[in-house]
């Protein structure tokens, strides 16, 4: 279940190479790498928003793959004593837990490079995770409705326009989720220095900034309403796309096959 092709990790090279541009941009950050150790109130948030690019990504492609890569035995999972909610779930918490462990290891090394709190590596491991969770369903999902196999190219399990549909829809459920995520897990002790740091050059967008401002002045109401709305958006993404995705294998997920 969890079994990958060595070739399929190229297939998100691209992806991890996004990580790089934030330190590129660090990089400009006045006084150079000293300072940027004392400062994790610009490199936290900086990382953070790309790491969660990253890691929805990623998470939506690895996870899309999960089918096409049963090839000639998915008719298997027709005649075994297994609903489709089972396989679907058996995939989705594979899928979850490899990633999550990535996460955590992405978080920890930045947070010794930076100097972050460990509760901001906390908050900014849990934020994530709990934002790549939707991501793994929605590939699960796109999996069931697209997938291909071909021994020759196992980093490319869906078809073109399956994989331009998923695009689409990590890309929306990222935009939909990235404020009420903020809200909930930037961590306060950070809140005063970001602001106090907005009147400088830092390349801090103006609506980051206004909505931290907000944050702060509600308090704890207003990050009990973005962690309640992060919750629904992941709780209903994930549920409608696994549901659709267990329906599907049920009634037998098609395979295009281009090994011949």
């Amino acid at each position: 279940m969890i079994k990958r092709d060595v070739r399929e990790w190229t297939a998100v090279i691209p992806t991890l190479v996004i990580i790089i541009f934030p330190f590129l941009n660090l990089r400009d950050f006045e006084g150079g790498w000293s300072a940027l150790q004392q400062a994790p109130y610009i490199t936290w948030p900086t990382l953070q928003v790309s790491f969660c690019f990253m890691a929805v990504l990623v998470s939506g492609f690895f996870s899309a793959g999960s089918l096409g890569r049963e090839a000639y035995a998915i008719d298997l999972l027709r005649v075994l004593p297994l609903s489709g909610w089972k396989v679907a779930m058996g995939k989705f918490w594979a899928n979850v837990i490899i990633m999550t462990v990535f996460v955590a290891i992405v978080q920890i090394v930045s947070g010794l490079i930076f100097n972050w709190s460990v509760i901001s590596i906390f908050l900014g491991w849990l934020g994530v995770t709990g934002v790549l969770v939707g991501a793994v369903a929605i590939g699960l999902f796109i999996s069931s409705i697209g997938s291909k196999y071909n021994p020759n190219n196992p980093q490319n399990r869906v078809d073109t326009a399956s994989s331009i549909i998923m695009m689409m829809m990590l890309f929306f459920y990222l935009f939909i989720v990235f404020i009420p995520t903020a809200l909930t897990f930037f961590p306060n002790e950070y809140l005063g220095d970001i602001l106090n740091a907005a009147e400088s050059e830092h390349g801090i967008p103006s609506f980051l900034i206004g909505m931290l401002e907000g944050n702060l002045a509600s308090g704890w109401w207003s990050n009990l309403i973005g962690f309640a709305i992060y919750l629904v958006v992941i709780g209903f993404v994930t549920w409608g796309s696994l549901a659709i995705c267990a329906k599907n294998i049920d009634k037998g997920v098609n395979i295009t096959f281009e090994d011949k």
